[in-house]
C-alpha cells in the first residue's frame, strides 16, 4: 500500500490529524501530529491505535492485517510443532545422559535444576512480588545504569533512552506492554510475568531438565538506592516446562500452573538467602561472579522448597509451598520429610 503522506488519527489520544512521513526498514511508520512525532509498528498499530481518515484505505489495511495474522498463526503453529519435536528429542537425550552419568558416578542425583542471576528490577513490586513484573522506578533505572549493568546502560535500551529523555514514560510503558517492533525492555522486567529467562548470547543451557526446579535470584538495593546489598536472595521458584534454543541462546520456560509458581515479596526475599542453601566449601565468600545461571541437583531443590515453607508467613502461602514440595517429590520420585 502507498501510505506516505496519508492522513491518520489516533484512536486513544486527542492528537488531531497526523500525516505518515516515512515507513522505516524495521517495519515501523513515522507519524507527525501537530504536537509530536511518533514511531509505531506497521501495520499492527492500525489494530488499536491509528486509523486512516480515508475509509477505503482503512478497510484495505485491516484486510492486510488479517492476512498477516493468518500467516503469523500458521508460522507460530509450525514453530510450536518443531519446538515440541525438538523438546522431546532433547528430553530423551537428557534422560539418556542422566542414566549414563548415574551409572558411571553412582551419584544420587544429576544436576537438572537451574538458578538464574537477575539484575534487580522493582517494577510491579507489591505484597506478592519483589519486582520483575514491570518497568523499574527512575531511581532503580539510574542505579542499574550507574552500576553499568550491561543492558541497562546500553544506548539501545529503552530505559536508558527514557533517562536520557529520548522517549517519554508512556512510550517506555507501551514498549514493555506491546514490545513494539519485536524489541523488549529487558528480560528481568518480565521474569515473573512470563516466568521465563534466557541465557546470554552465545551461551546455551544444556543441563536443565523439564520437571525440575527453576530458582530466580537477585541482589536487592539499599534503601537509599545508592548500592546493592551483597546478599543474594530468592524472589521466585517454579518448575521447568521446557528449554528451547532461540537464535544464539537458550530460554527456560516454567510450567504456567499457579499452584507451582512461588513468588516472594521484598520482606520475604530479604529472609530467603540464596547462599543459605547453595553454599559450598569451594566458595567460602558466597560469590556469583560470572554467568547468568548455575545448575544444581534435586537434593538442593528440596532444601529450597523447605526454606520456602519456612519463609512464607501466611497460612495459605505455607500450604501452597508445602503442596509444591509434595508434588515435586512425587513427579521426580524423591523422598523428603515434611
Amino acid at each position: 500500500m502507498d501510505i506516505i503522506g496519508k492522513e491518520v488519527r489516533h484512536k486513544k489520544l486527542d492528537l488531531g490529524i497526523g500525516t505518515i512521513l516515512e515507513r522505516t526498514n524495521n517495519n515501523c511508520v513515522i507519524v507527525k501530529f501537530e504536537s509530536k512525532t511518533m514511531t509505531m509498528p506497521y501495520p499492527d498499530v492500525f489494530k488499536e491505535h491509528l486509523a486512516f481518515t480515508d475509509v477505503k484505505l482503512q478497510n484495505e489495511i485491516m484486510g492486510e492485517i488479517a492476512k498477516n495474522e493468518e500467516a503469523k498463526a500458521a508460522a507460530v503453529a509450525e514453530k510450536a510443532r518443531k519446538q515440541e519435536e525438538n523438546r522431546k528429542k532433547m528430553e530423551a537425550e537428557r534422560r539418556r545422559e542422566i542414566t549414563v552419568a548415574k551409572r558411571k558416578t553412582g551419584r544420587k542425583s544429576f544436576r537438572p535444576c537451574i538458578a538464574f542471576k537477575l539484575n534487580y528490577c522493582d517494577g510491579g513490586s507489591d505484597e506478592k512480588y519483589a519486582g520483575f513484573y514491570g518497568i523499574c522506578s527512575d531511581e532503580m533505572i539510574e542505579l542499574n545504569i550507574r552500576k553499568k549493568r550491561a543492558w541497562c546502560s546500553d544506548s539501545a535500551c529503552k530505559c536508558s533512552q527514557f533517562i536520557n529523555r529520548e522517549i517519554n514514560e508512556n512510550e517506555l510503558c507501551e514498549w514493555w506492554e506491546e514490545e513494539y517492533c519485536g524489541a523488549y525492555v529487558c528480560h528481568d522486567s518480565i521474569a515473573l510475568r512470563d516466568w521465563a529467562f534466557s541465557s546470554a548470547p552465545g551461551t546455551f543451557i544444556r543441563s536443565a531438565e523439564p520437571g525440575h526446579l527453576c530458582v530466580f535470584t537477585t541482589q536487592l538495593p539499599t534503601k537509599d538506592y545508592k548500592d546493592f546489598n551483597k546478599a543474594r536472595v530468592v524472589v521466585g521458584i517454579s518448575i521447568i516446562e521446557s528449554v528451547e534454543y532461540e537464535n544464539d541462546s537458550s530460554r527456560v520456560y516454567s510450567l504456567m500452573d499457579d499452584e507451582y509458581l512461588l513468588s516472594f515479596n521484598i520482606e520475604e526475599a530479604r529472609r530467603f538467602k540464596y547462599w543459605d542453601i547453595a553454599h559450598v566449601e569451594t566458595n567460602p565468600n558466597n560469590l556469583w561472579v560470572t554467568g547468568l545461571f548455575r545448575n544444581f541437583d534435586d537434593d538442593m531443590a528440596i532444601d529450597f522448597l523447605k526454606k520456602a515453607i519456612e519463609i512464607k508467613s501466611d497460612k495459605d502461602g505455607k500450604e501452597k509451598a508445602r503442596n509444591f514440595l509434595q508434588h515435586y517429590c512425587e513427579i521426580n520420585n524423591l523422598d523428603a520429610s515434611l
